[in-house]
């Protein structure tokens, strides 16, 4: 580089640590002071305990300024505590415009080597071996007066919410136990608004050539407030929404189908043409006197009758593979049940039915049929 060149040269801007995000350089563990001198710095102006408690008690799980911007300000959080989990809910915070700047030191993630990036805020609620260390860092920077304020918002219960702008939420009657209905609105964790950006990220990589195909989804964009920061100094951009369709209902071929992958009964041969077949089979088979031709028609009318009754066979346990490829090993049922299996108007039809199928000649021919596979 020529002298000209590194004169002119600008120096690299250092990223801020007056930020909701992590500054992506890990620091040793007594460095996390100088960490917070460098907000302070940032920031300008001195840091209040009347701020920083305005910071603890206006975060949240969950905020009702995500479904409506124009959800009154002290009427906006709530806190949602787990009882299965075994750490505090993370929390985002929605304070006005101006104290966003105080709310990025108290949310700013601190990335110390070998131990887990949490914000001021995440150690005071969800402790570990060096939260101490980081409080003490903090106490040293803005005061001990600031951090106990910071700890007084946190614990104290957000104000309960009695009214909504119920033009704009969603409302659910349910039935209440002690009689009359219960009024529920849905609300989605805070966290969950931010996570999808992440969620989505991997579905709009670019397609490389020659690569694995990327996957695509129905994804739409809604804006919640031109000012994001009304909401919170944490949040930025439009609602991302997930668009999910309902799979189409099955025919009935397909329903009995997947009814027999799962262990149910084997479907059924829906051909109207087939009773009739099995009839004039049966009525073959009542003919008192027997010559060839008669002896002949008999064969040919159970052989037909048989030919059907395997190809059916054989189609199910495709269709049925293409579900689930284990399906080859399912039970089918013998070939008279199969067949008589459906709709009989009449009673004496169905009698007539059996009898035909489940007589000597009628065995003999799915014996024969069994012998030449």
């Amino acid at each position: 580089m020529t002298e000209i060149d590194a004169a002119s040269a600008k120096p690299i801007k250092a990223r801020s640590r007056l930020s909701f995000r992590p500054v992506g350089e890990p620091i040793q563990i007594d460095e996390i002071p100088e960490a917070y001198r460098q907000m302070a710095k940032e920031y300008g102006k001195p840091v209040t305990a009347d701020a920083m408690a305005r910071i603890g008690a206006k975060s949240g799980s969950h905020l009702l300024k995500l479904i409506s911007p124009r959800a009154d300000g002290d009427q906006s959080v709530m806190r949602h505590i787990q009882k299965s989990a075994n750490r505090r809910s993370n929390l985002v915070p929605s304070v006005n415009a101006a104290d966003i700047p105080i709310a990025k030191i108290a949310f700013h993630p601190i990335e110390v080597f070998d131990h887990p990036t949490q914000s001021i805020v995440e150690h005071i609620l969800n402790p570990d071996d060096i939260s101490d260390r980081v409080m003490e860092s903090f106490s040293a920077v803005f005061g001990t007066d600031v951090l106990d304020a910071l700890k007084f918002g946190l614990a104290a219960n957000p104000p309960p919410i009695t009214k909504l702008p119920a033009a704009e939420f969603p409302i659910i009657f349910l039935p209440n136990p002690a009689g009359g209905d219960l009024q529920a609105t849905p609300l989605a964790p805070a966290a969950a608004y931010m996570a999808m950006r992440e969620v989505i990220a991997p579905y709009y990589r670019k397609q490389e050539k020659d690569r694995p195909r990327v996957p695509r989804g129905s994804w739409s964009r809604q804006l919640v407030s031109a000012k994001p920061q009304n909401i919170s100094g944490a949040i930025g951009g439009p609602r991302i929404r997930f668009h999910a369709r309902f799979p189409g209902t099955l025919n009935r071929f397909d329903a009995e189908i997947r009814r027999f992958v799962a262990g149910g009964a084997f479907p059924r041969m829906w051909g109207a043409e087939i009773a009739g077949e099995i009839l004039d089979y049966a009525h073959l088979l009542d003919v008192k006197h027997s010559d060839r031709n008669i002896r002949s028609g008999r064969d040919r009318r159970a052989d037909r009758l048989m030919r059907e009754v395997l190809e059916f066979i054989e189609d199910i346990r495709a269709e049925a593979i293409l579900v689930d490829p284990s399906a080859m090993d399912l039970a089918v049922p013998p070939p008279d049940v199969i067949l008589l299996r459906r709709r009989w108007p009449r009673r004496d039809d169905f009698d007539r039915a059996r009898q035909a199928l489940t007589g000597e000649h009628f065995r003999s021919r799915v014996e024969a049929s069994r012998l030449e596979e």
